[in-house]
């Protein structure tokens, strides 16, 4: 179950976070709403906290895109001067309805996304 937060875009941080603690209590609570599971357009799923590093995410019917991340580790990794240097590193994985959008489009969302993480 990924609940979501409706008409993100048209609402200001405080008003995103106040969502955002009602839907966490009503999650932990068991009282979810079915309206607070559907409807979503996009959703990104944080389940690396619960520890899976390498996440598997489920589209609903009629979303167009879930992402789910997995957890951060820190990893070896070269630098530009090719020297082993500690990274912290976070998998994601995404899965989009073809009916909404292509992989391109998807592909190129991700790298933005990325690019906004680091």
């Amino acid at each position: 179950m990924v609940p979501n937060i409706k008409d993100v875009g048209g609402k200001n941080v405080l008003e995103i976070q106040q969502e955002l603690m009602r839907v966490a209590t009503a999650a932990q609570q068991g009282k979810l709403a079915l309206n607070d599971i559907q409807g979503g357009t996009i959703t990104l799923s944080n389940i690396g906290v619960i520890g899976t590093k390498d996440p598997r995410p489920i589209l609903f019917d009629g979303q167009a895109v879930i992402g789910a991340t997995g957890r951060t580790m820190t990893l070896p990794r070269y630098n530009a001067k090719m020297e082993l240097v500690p990274r912290q590193v976070m998998n994601i994985r995404w899965v989009g309805d073809h009916r909404h959008l292509d992989g391109a489009a998807l592909a190129r969302f991700s790298n933005s996304f990325k690019t906004y993480m680091e």
